[in-house]
């Protein structure tokens, strides 16, 4: 993907909803068509998860092209190429979440230290400390 280049995109709501709520295309329709390559979140950000969740039901590649699709594929069409991916040299902030009805975000990190936690992963903070 090149930076500066066209990048089709939607907003998390509208795969997780299932359609654009001002009459747009149905991100559920793009993603099965294989026309979206990132994903961020819009005017929703608590649909961000869902929608990642949502997408990976549907996109060929499953989890992980959804997941790219809301990281390095943002970083890179945003130009900032040192991100979006757990690779050496490339900064990564891993989210863990817990699927389920509801996406419960369970632990967040920064320059790999604990900056949230729910309290679940405390084995893991322990770690991190």
């Amino acid at each position: 993907m090149a930076t500066g280049s066209l990048v089709p995109g939607n907003g998390t709501s509208n795969p997780l909803r299932g359609q654009s709520m001002s009459g747009n295309p149905s991100a559920l329709d793009a993603a099965r068509a294989g026309l979206i390559s990132v994903i961020a979140a819009d005017y929703h950000p608590a649909a961000f998860a869902p929608g990642i969740f949502k997408l990976a039901d549907i996109v060929e590649g499953g989890p992980s092209a959804a997941v790219a699709m809301a990281t390095g594929n943002a970083g890179r069409s945003t130009g900032l190429l040192d991100r979006g991916e757990i690779a050496i040299g490339q900064r990564a902030d891993p989210v863990a979440v817990e699927p389920g009805d509801v996406h419960r975000i369970r632990a967040t990190f920064r320059d790999g230290q604990f900056v949230y936690s729910d309290g679940t992963l405390h084995p893991l903070q322990a770690l991190a400390a």
